[in-house]
């Protein structure tokens, strides 16, 4: 945090850099070059949702002492056992630029074959899209990151991944834009997405 703060030192009268731009340059220093902001962003997504009863000691070290999910509030839950194929997901609110927002599947085990998920998300921003699945009550955490392309992506859930998971959240972050600048005063801009959930063949090319 300081080090954040020191980057954020004024070197000229636009007031740069700014405080965006400072954590983006501090975790590329600590991470010698392998990470940035946005690898920070999608990382921290998956990890909000691992506290609580759903800690399994790999993620915050007083994970277990927080709310469950840190306390989040799902933009939507689905209900596995009522859930009809295709279904359309719309965020009851849409993420700010460098916001998050979440999704759960609970009781995925009801559903039979497989399913893909379809992501469409605002072009004008970068997204990132991690599939959390929780199984052994929890303490065993599998992601798989949506590979996207303008917004858009879509990935097989095959019954395997399915029937051994607790539940699924998909964890959402609105990467903002080069434009977006905290030194104007503004907060950004909601971005709209879509989850499409669809019937869909098994992907043999994936372990479950």
């Amino acid at each position: 945090v300081v080090d954040i703060w020191e980057a954020c030192v004024q070197n000229e009268l636009n007031n740069e850099p700014d405080y965006i731009e400072a954590m983006n340059q501090v975790i590329q220093e600590y991470s010698w070059g392998r990470d940035n902001l946005q690898d920070a962003l999608r990382e921290f997504s998956v990890w909000r949702t691992v506290t609580g009863d759903r800690d399994n000691g790999a993620y915050f070290h007083d994970g277990a002492q927080w709310p469950s999910g840190a306390g989040l509030v799902m933009d939507t839950t689905l209900d596995g056992a009522s859930l009809i194929l295709p279904a359309t997901i719309e965020p009851n609110k849409a993420p700010y630029d460098y916001g998050f927002s979440y999704v759960r599947l609970e009781n995925p085990q009801a559903i039979t074959g497989a399913m893909a998920m379809q992501f469409n998300g605002d072009p004008a921003v970068d997204w990132a899209v991690t599939l959390i699945q929780t199984r052994d009550n929890f303490q065993t955490i599998i992601e798989r990151e949506l590979p996207l392309s303008s917004g858009n992506g879509i990935m097989v859930i095959n019954p395997g991944m399915l029937q051994q998971a607790d539940d699924l959240t998909v964890a959402i972050v609105n990467l903002g834009t080069d434009q977006f600048d905290p030194d104007t005063g503004q907060d950004g801009l909601r971005r709209d997405y879509s989850i499409t959930l669809l019937d869909a063949q098994p992907d043999t090319s994936l372990q479950m």
